[in-house]
């Protein structure tokens, strides 16, 4: 069974998060953010997909699975989830996302893929919904990486 992951790079510096990728074997970036962009220093498309090529991680961006602007300033203003979420499912029927979502199934044929979002809690972030929707229609298995080590007890 193939498996896709999932990284969200909240509370990561781009060293950390590329470090993670590395250990996780990813050898293709897939950026589900509706905009490339960040005011997190590393994480803008161009500069994110620099440090990705110099270590050997390839990066595809796919606009078309980003949850829709009016749908994240929403769920930030008023925290309902249900909404939020119901309102992706919607958007993830279009054709573009649908096209997408074959892409990403045809490309897990050839890499190991990590799905990018910024949320470090997948359970809250739209890249979920996209998760849903690739398994649907696909025997996929799905991993979601840590934005944090697990702590280790000193000896």
């Amino acid at each position: 069974m193939r498996t896709i992951l999932t990284i969200g790079y909240e509370g990561l510096e781009i060293r950390e998060f590329v470090e993670r990728l590395t250990a996780a074997d990813v050898d293709m970036l897939v950026d589900v953010r509706e905009l490339p962009a960040s005011r997190k220093r590393g994480f803008s498309k161009s500069a994110l997909t620099q440090n990705l090529e110099n270590a050997g991680i390839e990066y595809t961006h796919f606009r078309s699975l980003g949850s829709p602007k009016a749908l994240r300033h929403a769920v930030r203003k008023n925290r309902d989830y249900a909404t939020f979420f119901s309102g992706v499912r919607k958007h993830l029927k279009s054709e573009d996302a649908r096209e997408a979502l074959s892409e990403i199934r045809n490309m897990s044929k050839r890499y190991r893929l990590c799905l990018l979002c910024f949320c470090g809690d997948w359970r809250k972030c739209h890249r979920s919904e996209v998760i849903h929707a690739l398994t649907t229609s696909a025997t996929l298995s799905i991993e979601h990486l840590p934005n944090q080590w697990p702590q280790t007890s000193a000896a």
